[in-house]
């Protein structure tokens, strides 16, 4: 496993989303007599970027989502409230790769060495498992145990739920993790100026309405299509995507309006162009002063 200095750069895909590669470890008892403990609840927040109001899905108000520390040998305790509004899937078809459910979530500490925890019961290896599933308005407790030689490192969390990850992630529902150790007791380190830099992709997509804040908001199998800049919706009755006159879908590529975010103030924004789909017009903005 590749170890990070907490001052390299986190950076989330939007999030071009990779799925991370967990090991399932041994439980060792915490070496640390402290135990970290946090609540994060996930809900929709309002927020202006360069000029636009937009709506975006937070963890406990704020994008990025709080910061959380802790060190080698302590067992960290999240508990998770979603308070996300409830999603109508009707009309799904059934396929975990076609995006549903997106009120759901659950939570992936993405690049820690711990054990699995996505899939019921937590450390299970089992292929055919249940995913952990937090409805809206519902709420669990998890105990990370994080293992005494875990090196120290800025990582980060998002919501893991097969079918609505990417739209809450891209939307703005992940934050970091930092696993601190013998390095941030260097005197020179431990001297020095602290500054986790959190980077985001966000896509949003215009509210049905000019006076709606823009977000990623769609009906059950609304599809943007990219390359031909309308939506389709998928019709269970002839299996067939139909025209709509929606202004928003789950996206095939690109979105019409994305933000690169820096510790949640923007940086850069391209706009979707339907004459050259492949090539947004992209424009830097005042990068927020640290």
């Amino acid at each position: 496993m590749n170890t990070m200095s907490r001052r390299e750069l986190l950076a989330t895909a939007g999030v071009a989303l990779a799925v991370s590669t967990t090991a399932c470890r041994r439980q060792e008892q915490p070496s640390e007599p402290d135990t970290p403990s946090v609540t994060l609840e996930c809900a929709e927040i309002n927020k202006e970027l360069a000029g636009r109001q937009v709506k975006l899905r937070a963890f406990n108000g704020t994008v990025p989502g709080p910061m959380l520390t802790c060190r080698p040998g302590q067992l960290l305790r999240v508990t998770v409230k979603n308070s996300l509004p409830r999603y109508n899937s009707t009309g799904w078809p059934g396929n975990h790769n076609v995006p549903h459910a997106i009120g759901s979530m659950n939570l992936h500490l993405h690049g820690l060495d711990i054990e699995p925890h996505l899939f019921e019961p937590p450390g299970t290896t089992n292929a055919t498992a249940t995913m952990i599933d937090i409805e809206a308005g519902a709420s669990r407790d998890y105990s990370f145990q994080i293992p005494d030689d875990h090196p120290p490192g800025l990582y980060w969390y998002h919501s893991h739920h097969h079918g609505s990850t990417a739209v809450q992630a891209v939307s703005g529902m992940a934050g970091g993790v930092i696993v601190a150790g013998d390095i941030d007791e260097v005197p020179a380190i431990k001297a020095a100026r602290d500054l986790p830099l959190v980077i985001q992709d966000i896509g949003l997509f215009p509210g049905p309405t000019d006076a709606d804040p823009w977000s990623y908001d769609f009906e059950q199998n609304a599809i943007w299509q990219t390359f031909d800049g309308n939506v389709t919706k998928y019709n269970p009755a002839t299996g067939k995507q139909e025209v709509t006159t929606l202004k928003s879908g789950f996206t095939t590529g690109d979105y019409p309006l994305r933000f690169f975010l820096l510790n949640g103030e923007p940086f850069f924004q391209e706009v979707h162009t339907s004459t050259t789909p492949t090539s947004p017009s992209g424009t830097q903005l005042t990068p927020p002063q640290i």
